[in-house]
């Protein structure tokens, strides 16, 4: 199972479409809210949580996760760099997310 969270609102990973993205995104900093999104996985070996860094919670050492892990992880900070992210940004890590698990 894949989660998508965009504040409050959630969608899986199944049933997500690139305009809620957007819509969600463009909504909340017009809004002058920079929201939080997070991406939680947990398919098979894979239980992960990631997360937009303007978002509260603790950071994780990826020494402590195996090599699929590691790639995920290394996707998501590919496309997602600091509190400016896009929405265009999330759904390229969506898109490419899948080869990972």
């Amino acid at each position: 199972m894949v989660e998508i969270r965009i504040g409050e609102t959630s969608r899986s990973f199944n049933d997500y479409r690139e305009s809620w993205i957007h819509n969600q995104i463009k909504r909340r900093r017009k809004d002058g809210i920079n929201p939080c999104v997070k991406v939680r996985i947990n398919e098979g070996s894979v239980n992960l949580s990631l997360i937009t860094s303007n978002c509260p919670g603790s950071r994780a050492s990826s020494s402590n996760f195996d090599k699929q892990m590691r790639e995920i992880i290394a996707l998501w900070n590919k496309h997602i760099k600091g509190e400016d992210y896009t929405s265009g940004q999330i759904i390229a890590f969506l898109k490419q997310l899948h080869r990972y698990l």
